[in-house]
C-alpha cells in the first residue's frame, strides 16, 4: 500500500506556482506522482537522483525538490510540501530510504 508524503499548503493561490500539481506517494520499490485528473506516473526509487530541501517555505512547511533521471535520459523535477507530523512519519521514512 503506497504511503502519502505530500500535502497542499494554502497560500492564497500562490502555492500553485511553487509546488507541483501532483500528490506524491511511495512504496518499497516505486515513487508515484498522481495528478488531480487521476493520471498516475510511476518511477522506480532507484531513478531518484536528488531529494533536497529548498529555501522556500509556505505556512511553515519547507518546499522539497525531487529529481528523477528517466531511462531515456530525461530529467523530471517535482516540488512539494511534505506531510510530516508527530503522527505521520511517512516523509521521514521516504527520506531515509532515498538517502541509502
Amino acid at each position: 500500500m503506497p504511503k502519502k508524503i505530500s500535502m497542499k499548503p494554502f497560500f492564497f493561490g500562490l502555492e500553485k506556482k511553487l509546488i507541483s500539481k501532483e500528490e506524491f506517494y511511495f512504496d518499497h520499490e516505486n515513487f508515484y506522482a498522481i495528478h488531480q485528473d487521476l493520471q498516475k506516473k510511476v518511477f522506480k526509487l532507484s531513478t531518484i537522483t536528488e531529494l533536497k530541501r529548498t529555501a522556500t517555505q509556505v505556512n511553515n512547511r519547507r518546499i522539497w525538490q525531487i529529481t528523477i533521471q528517466q531511462a531515456n535520459a530525461t530529467t523530471v523535477v517535482f516540488k512539494f510540501a511534505h506531510n510530516y507530523t508527530l503522527w505521520n512519519k511517512n516523509f521521514a521514512i521516504f527520506h531515509k530510504k532515498i538517502k541509502k
